[in-house]
């Protein structure tokens, strides 16, 4: 019999994305193998621990080997979770768990409870205008919490077109606490603009 070997491996995907194991086996290779998942064949992609376990299915060769599969869940699965959503419902960063206008992934980028309304969107980044400058303040998330965010700031002369550009905005840190720090971005204002709008726009990896 050729023996098959599988090692014991760890994994951090993002669901919805399928984790799959590999396999190698000592000459000869390409044998055929089936990998289970908890007994299913199906890949999983939700996070938690499987129990893979490869079977060599190749006429005249025989073998078996098992490993541990660990599915960690994304820094925004766990924000969504640790405030009771679920990440693949109405916990979703598209959705809007507290319905107060903002979805929850502009709640996770700005650091702000998903399950606490915000009607007044005070929590919103800020414009002002200092001499021949856009000035945004606004709160971001700092961390291994950004490990799956995506964040840019971007301008435009007239967002009615869809003509939004990245800004080149020299970013200050005014203040950190704890997971969070308020920042300012200045935006120059092009010589004989009469107006210049500006967005934080957050994107989940």
């Amino acid at each position: 019999s050729v023996r098959h070997t599988l090692n014991e491996f760890s994994c951090h995907k993002p669901s919805p994305s399928p984790a799959v194991a590999t396999h190698s086996t000592p000459d000869p290779t390409g044998l055929a193998v089936i990998i289970t998942y908890n007994g299913q064949a199906t890949p999983p992609s939700d996070p938690n621990s499987y129990q893979v376990t490869a079977t060599i299915t190749e006429p005249g060769y025989e073998g078996s080997a098992s490993a541990t599969l660990v599915i960690t869940p994304s820094a925004y699965d766990s924000w969504a979770l640790l405030a009771g959503m679920n990440p693949a419902g109405s916990g979703a960063p598209q959705e809007d768990y507290d319905r107060d206008g903002l979805a929850n992934l502009i709640e996770f980028a700005l650091g702000l409870n998903p399950a606490a309304p915000d009607p007044d969107r005070s929590a919103l980044p800020t414009l002002t205008v200092q001499g021949e400058n856009l000035i945004m303040t606004f709160t971001r998330i700092t961390g291994p919490q950004t490990s799956d965010l995506s964040s840019e700031l971007e301008w435009s002369l007239d967002p009615s077109q869809g003509s939004w550009v990245p800004a080149l905005a020299e970013q200050i840190v005014l203040t950190r606490k704890g997971s969070s720090e308020i920042v300012t971005a200045t935006i120059p204002i092009p010589a004989g603009t009469r107006r210049l709008f500006a967005r934080l726009k957050v994107s989940k990896r």
